[in-house]
């Protein structure tokens, strides 16, 4: 996969996070599943930014599903590589 499949991905993902048309759960697993994907390509040592954007999106979608455990994790593990 490359930079400009992984652009495509953060975008599809924050379309289907925002959709209000069909099942929302099936939406919001599929954003999860597109930002999963770009992360492949977005490495915290290669793209800093766009590996800390992604993780944004990510936390905010596990938050939107209601899952607060997964977007504490998406937190923390942000916060450690910033500090480290």
């Amino acid at each position: 996969m490359r930079r400009k499949d992984a652009a495509a991905l953060i975008g599809t993902g924050i379309a289907f996070n925002l959709r209000p048309l069909g099942n929302l759960r099936t939406n919001q697993e599929q954003a999860v599943a597109c930002f999963r994907a770009a992360l492949e390509v977005y490495t915290h040592q290669q793209m800093p930014f766009e590996w800390a954007s992604t993780q944004y999106n990510l936390a905010l979608t596990y938050l939107d599903l209601g899952e607060a455990l997964a977007a504490w994790d998406q937190q923390a593990t942000c916060t450690a590589l910033r500090k480290g």
